[in-house]
């Protein structure tokens, strides 16, 4: 099986792992799980909007949503195990690119 992510597809998985994107309630009477995701952003405003590119990531297996407090303001991603695999094969690849850069 042979996944290709866009940079800015890996920055988000990268931020998943991290914690940084979570499915928030858009309305106090209401569970996250029907919310909005999230991905804290570092350049520019707190928060950028990832519904469409986490759907991305899911439909890849690369994260799941799961379950939590239905009051809470907010629902953290998570990698998948695939997640975390593509990610240590993203990881080899940039100190790879970085080793060969040095000879």
């Amino acid at each position: 099986m042979q996944i290709q992510l866009e940079p800015d597809a890996q920055r988000l998985l990268r931020d998943v792992q991290a914690g940084k994107v979570a499915r928030h309630r858009r309305s106090l009477s209401e569970s996250p799980k029907f919310g909005d995701d999230f991905q804290e952003d570092r350049f520019g405003p707190p928060y950028r909007r990832a519904t469409a590119r986490v759907a991305q990531l899911r439909k890849k297996g690369l994260v799941e949503l799961p379950d939590a407090d239905p009051v809470a303001a907010s629902w953290p991603w998570r990698t998948t195990r695939l997640g975390d695999t593509v990610i240590t094969l993203l990881d080899k690849k940039v100190a790879q690119s970085k080793g060969d850069s040095h000879e």
